[in-house]
Parts: structure tokens; sequence; C-alpha cells
């Protein structure tokens, strides 16, 4: 019985509960990108041409009026991190139907083979001794129990650090 990736891609949405808010938006490009084709062709290249078309895209923004939601393109491209965020979030799709046993037992992942885009360096922050003084005291007057204690694990690596 053949299964269209968007069913099956909408029924991972539905029952996710990972920490990513963003995942049934990233998802909703694949689905709109394969559709009803059946998930069992779909291959390496499938997935690289989509990849292609999510760059070809671009960046979308979305905006949230009285009348609902209205998505833009902007005419920017996308970072090489939001396009591995976009085919990450493919692969949970094949592992999670892998998991719940949806996918024919000698299904081969098309997400093998997959190349990802080469990210930058990132970026590094200095943070002065008067930053940590601030921090700290911050985390001094907060209410939340946890930043209270955080402050500590902070400051032992920084004490260290001048010894």
């Amino acid at each position: 019985m053949a299964h269209s990736f968007a069913d099956l891609a909408l029924a991972v949405v539905a029952s996710y509960t990972g920490r990513d808010p963003t995942f049934a938006a990233r998802v909703d490009f694949w689905v709109n990108f394969f559709q009803n084709k059946d998930i069992t062709t779909i291959t390496t290249d499938d997935v690289e041409d989509g990849i292609d078309a999510l760059v070809k895209r671009g960046k979308i923004k979305v905006s949230t009026t009285a009348q609902g939601v209205t998505k833009t393109l902007t005419g920017q491209p996308l970072s090489p991190a939001t396009v591995n965020r976009h085919v990450a979030c493919l692969g949970t799709v094949f592992k999670e139907l892998r998991r719940r046993r949806l996918l024919p037992r000698g299904f081969a992942s098309p997400m093998r083979g997959v190349s990802r885009m080469e990210e930058g360096p990132g970026r590094t922050v200095s943070v002065t001794l008067d930053d940590v003084k601030r921090l700290i005291a911050a985390c001094r007057v907060s209410r939340n129990v946890s930043s209270q204690h955080s402050w500590q694990w902070l400051v032992l690596p920084a004490g260290a650090a001048e010894r």
C-alpha cells in the first residue's frame, strides 16, 4: 500500500514532542515539495533537488495580522545553518517513521548520502569582568530559582581562570 509523504509527515508533526518550535514550519516546506509522492520512491537525488529548491526560494518573512498569516519572499538567501536545519527536520521525519514501523522493513533512507552545507565558524563573544558582575547581580535579584543557582557555574570557571 502506497503512502504519500504528506500524510506520513503530517502524522509525525502532529505527534512531535521535541524542543524545536519551528519543526512544523520546516517540515511544511518538505510537504509542499514532495506533496503526495509515494514515500518509498523518494531518493537522495529528490532530497538534493529539494535542498536546491529551498536555497533558490530564499528567506520568507511571516506576518500575522487580523486577516491571517501571510508569507512573503524577501529575496535574501538562507544561511547554510538554516538549510541544514531543514535537512535535519526531514531526517527526523524519516527516523520517526522508521521507529513507528510505518516504512517497509528494507527501506533505505534517502537521507543517506545527503551532504550538509558548510557553516561559518560562528561568533566569539568576549566577556569582560564588568559583564560577569552585572550577570551575577541580575541572577541574585531574579525570582527564577534556577538562575539564582546558575551564577555559581559561571563564577567557578571564571574564578579558576584568575588564579
